[in-house]
């Protein structure tokens, strides 16, 4: 038979309640039988905790180590958060659902690189925190802002089982992809994620003219074509004038034989040749859309009579387009077919107006920037921290076309 002695824990968080002898009266234990000793743990705070009962005997002494672990949290989190692709200007917000499997936990989202600025040890978190969390499953409504990204809740608690629907609002500043290194940490683990969205400017660029490559700067014709070129010019070069005013009309147009715009200069006119009434004639236009997002489309055509009267078309239109409207789809080209048909001997000016619709003055890449400074005032700044939503917006005029032409 033999007896022992312990040295208890040395921290305030174990301690030995009892130790139960086989016998009652007597401290001796003979040989098979055991002691029983029952130790209370007491935990202030949700960290793992270690010490050390040792245990001497008249032949031996070891020590028996005490920990207090808790269960990791397994988070099933969506890597990348992509927020995809959203027009300047707009904004748009995302969810993605957060799931613990693991032990229970209390987590927070902060920007890689500010650990310590503006955020609290999440370790150690009060007693009342806690129970305020399992009211309401989170133990913050505060909101996480990192431009261009709007995250919430910022912090929440989770048992396991449980889910946390994470709402990140995108709303672009600038052109570009824009990349940020998040980290999501708990109370015993920090888990790294990369928050990601594009900004998306759009623009419509003139493909071809009738034919000619217009985004070129540098097309050669080949010599039959410049010789039509040449006398084609010599045709409208002709002075034309205005039965009722009596002024002169002049007719403009590129010599293609040799210029070609330049990606600065606008193509301004289109001049038909000289048409018989109730005749016609047909230019052809096509467009591209180089963005990655679908742009809404309508043209309008507008009549400047002889005065230059700006008044929009009645009945009566002389030119048409086709299609009048419709949508460009991510990186489309479109073809449209500009007719003319007079019914007198008589000069036509017209405008043609290419209208873009629902998309923010800021996404718009040729946007006019004294029209930028005018519009400021009246175009309301979209706020970050609002649910997302693809408002209709005014339609912006993208390309602008005078038409010209005479009925022989």
């Amino acid at each position: 038979m033999t007896s022992f002695k312990y040295i208890p824990p040395v921290t305030e968080f174990f301690t030995i309640k009892s130790v139960i002898y086989p016998k009652k009266d007597s401290s001796l234990i003979a040989p098979g039988m055991y002691a029983k000793m029952q130790i209370l743990f007491y935990a202030q705070t949700m960290d793992n905790f270690e010490d050390e009962i040792i245990i001497m005997t008249e032949k031996i002494a070891f020590k028996v180590p005490l920990r207090a672990i808790r269960d990791k949290p397994a988070i099933i989190l969506k890597n990348p958060l992509d927020c995809g692709k959203c027009l300047v200007g707009d904004k748009i917000e995302r969810h993605f659902m957060c799931k613990n499997n693991g032990g229970d936990a209390h987590f927070k989202f902060y920007l890689e690189g500010t650990e310590n600025q503006d955020n609290k040890n999440i370790q150690g978190i009060a007693q009342e925190e806690l129970i305020g969390a399992l009211q309401n499953n989170s133990v913050s409504n505060e909101l996480l802002v990192i431009p261009p990204f709007t995250i919430f809740p910022q912090e929440f608690y989770l048992y396991k089982g449980m889910s946390q629907n994470i709402s990140i609002t995108f709303c672009p500043i600038e052109e570009g992809i824009v990349e940020k290194k998040l980290i999501l940490a708990c109370d015993t683990t920090k888990l790294q994620y990369l928050l990601r969205g594009e900004q998306i400017k759009v623009d419509i660029i003139i493909k071809t003219l009738d034919g000619l490559d217009m985004s070129k700067s540098d097309v050669k014709l080949l010599p039959e074509e410049e010789e039509n070129n040449k006398n084609k010019l010599q045709e409208e070069k002709k002075t034309y004038i205005d039965d009722e005013t009596e002024e002169e009309i002049k007719f403009e147009k590129i010599d293609l034989s040799n210029k070609i715009l330049e990606k600065e200069e606008k193509l301004e006119n289109l001049i038909f040749e000289d048409t018989y009434p109730f005749a016609s004639k047909q230019r052809t236009l096509v467009l591209k859309n180089i963005s990655s997002l679908p742009i809404r489309y309508h043209w309008s055509i507008y009549d400047f009579y002889h005065q230059n009267e700006f008044k929009m078309i009645g009945e009566e239109n002389f030119f048409t387009i086709t299609p009048e409207e419709g949508v460009f789809k991510a990186n489309e080209e479109i073809t449209f077919i500009i007719s003319f048909k007079p019914i007198n001997s008589i000069i036509y000016e017209q405008k043609l107006e290419l209208f873009i619709e629902d998309i923010p003055f800021q996404a718009i890449k040729q946007f006019d920037m004294k029209l930028n400074e005018n519009m400021k005032t009246t175009v309301s700044k979209v706020e970050p921290y609002l649910p997302g939503f693809n408002s209709s917006l005014p339609s912006y005029p993208l390309y602008s076309f005078k038409l010209r032409v005479r009925g022989k």
